[in-house]
């Protein structure tokens, strides 16, 4: 979903991860670890930055 090479516009990207992302939230709120989340956010927020760049 955020491959550098997938063609779409970062809006596109960021769009499509703000429906997908709701259910990691309730997946992983059941189970109570805050760690799971800072790390997803500091992946999500990487692959972001490295979409833009390649743009």
């Amino acid at each position: 979903m955020t491959r550098r090479s997938g063609g779409r516009s970062l809006p596109e990207v960021a769009e499509r991860l703000r429906t997908y992302m709701p259910g990691w939230k309730t997946y992983f709120q059941l189970a109570q670890t805050p760690k799971v989340f800072r790390e997803l956010d500091e992946w999500l927020r990487h692959r972001l930055r490295a979409l833009q760049l390649k743009h």
